[in-house]
């Protein structure tokens, strides 16, 4: 099929796509199932289907034109999905995040203009070196890769929890569609991903924000694949990837839960409530689990590969996991350790809106024990379970997660302190005065996108994404 003469598949057309098409399809739906469970307003809902569509859209575009166009319609729909409800705080975030999408996407137009011009190819590859650079900001800006990481932090937290799951299983994956696709093999790019893995685990450890706390995590876990990804390591990064979506969206969603349920997301606040709510508790250890890469869940496998082959980095990556073991063994025992931070009444919440969350966390499990019945080939690049669960590869998962209890018990105070603010200072205030407007510029675009406006906007993006396939 053709639009404006140019390929564009509607279906898979190699593993690597088949494998984003099948992760974007089963975690789209846990995300939708779980938006529509916290609002029922049908205006987001067809935003956030038309961005999950967006999303698909770019990773099964078979040519440098058809990403381009659907890695726009994504921006465009995201940044709609952040600012429908019209919240000034909301706003001013989303002004940001519009921000870092509009550079990402002029970079992307501009590197494929570049390819084009001179090669006359529109091919999915390796890129010309001219293009190179521009390529790797677009992609270094979508996947929040340090320091182009600053728009996840600031925007996700301020949302609203159901917003947050449905951003936080596509956006960042586009930049590392993009990075699979061009820089596979490419060393710059594997030390750029140790480098963004240690600052979110670092950044991790100095905020007391629940979801600010994940959003860093978010961006270390990207930085694991880089990794995977620089080194030719593609298959492991594959894996990995597929595990870090389930865990990251699960966390996600059980922390959304606790946040409606105690009014307030600073961890002081959520004492405790983790002993009040047994099957939420159970959620956030099979993703807290998955995080630190311990068994029996999906990432055990994919990251202890990745450590071994990605040798002399892999002692980096232990060292990241480290720290981010830390920053979930203190987060967690915050949720359950006794106190007073949530003896206050909870908002109940239905036994429905725990059906997303537990089918991500059934996912996990599945892909932990039995990654050779799942039918992608990057699971399939595993080695055998026998080999994966062998003594010395648990031990090896395990130890660093002991280690961690062990650094966080004797250091509890001092973790503690670091840890004290719900929004640390981060690298963009080395570039803060080229943003000092953008509150008053958010409120100007706040005018300019209320009322039927903006439902209009977003109604002619769903529209419009919707056409695009028909033509094709």
């Amino acid at each position: 099929m053709h639009l404006f003469q140019f390929s564009q598949s509607l279906v898979p057309h190699d593993e690597l796509s088949l494998v984003f098409v099948t992760l974007f399809s089963v975690v789209g739906a846990a995300a939708l199932v779980f938006f529509y469970l916290n609002t029922r307003r049908r205006l987001g809902l067809i935003v956030a289907a038309a961005y999950i569509g967006s999303a698909l859209g770019a990773v099964t575009a078979g040519n440098l034109f058809g990403f381009v166009v659907f890695w726009e319609l994504a921006a465009l729909s995201s940044y709609l999905l952040v600012i429908y409800r019209r919240d000034e705080i909301q706003l001013a975030s989303g002004y940001r995040y519009l921000l870092a999408q509009i550079i990402a996407g002029a970079s992307l137009f501009l590197a494929a203009s570049v390819q084009y011009g001179l090669t006359g190819s529109l091919a999915l590859g390796e890129p010309v070196p001219a293009a190179a650079a521009l390529f790797m900001l677009a992609f270094g800006i979508k996947a929040a890769a340090m320091p182009f990481h600053v728009w996840l932090p600031d925007t996700y937290p301020e949302l609203p929890v159901h917003t947050t799951v449905v951003l936080s299983g596509f956006t960042t994956k586009l930049g590392l569609y993009g990075m699979f696709r061009f820089f596979g093999g490419t060393q710059a790019i594997a030390l750029w991903g140790l480098a963004t893995a240690a600052f979110g685990a670092i950044m991790a450890l100095r905020t007391n924000h629940l979801r600010r706390l994940l959003c860093y995590l978010l961006i270390a876990g990207s930085g694991h694949v880089m990794v995977g990804i620089g080194t030719g390591h593609t298959d492991a990064a594959a894996a990995l990837l597929i595990n870090e979506v389930l865990y990251i969206m699960l966390l996600f969603m059980t922390a959304g839960i606790a946040v409606r349920s105690a009014g307030g997301e600073d961890l002081p606040r959520l004492q405790g409530i983790g002993r009040r709510m047994p099957w939420l508790s159970s959620l956030w250890v099979v993703g807290a689990l998955a995080l630190v890469g311990a068994p029996p869940v999906g990432s055990f496998p994919a990251k202890a590969v990745l450590k071994e082959a990605v040798s002399p980095l892999g002692w980096g990556l232990v060292v990241v996991g480290l720290l981010m073991a830390v920053s979930v063994i203190r987060c967690s025992w915050r949720l359950f350790a006794p106190g007073s931070g949530s003896d206050g009444p909870l908002r109940p919440v239905s036994p429905g809106r725990y059906l997303p969350a537990t089918l991500l966390a059934a996912l996990s499990v599945t892909a932990g024990l039995a990654y050779r019945a799942i039918p992608l080939s990057a699971l399939h690049g595993l080695p055998p379970l026998a080999e994966v669960y062998s003594p010395v590869k648990v031990l090896e998962a395990v130890l660093p997660l002991l280690l961690a209890g062990a650094l966080f018990a004797l250091l509890r105070s001092a973790v503690a302190a670091v840890g004290t603010s719900s929004r640390p200072a981060d690298v963009d205030r080395l570039y803060a005065r080229l943003l000092h407007g953008h509150t008053y510029l958010s409120r100007q675009l706040a005018d300019k996108t209320s009322g039927h406006t903006q439902e209009h906007l977003m109604v002619i993006t769903a529209g419009l994404i919707v056409l695009i396939f028909l033509l094709i």
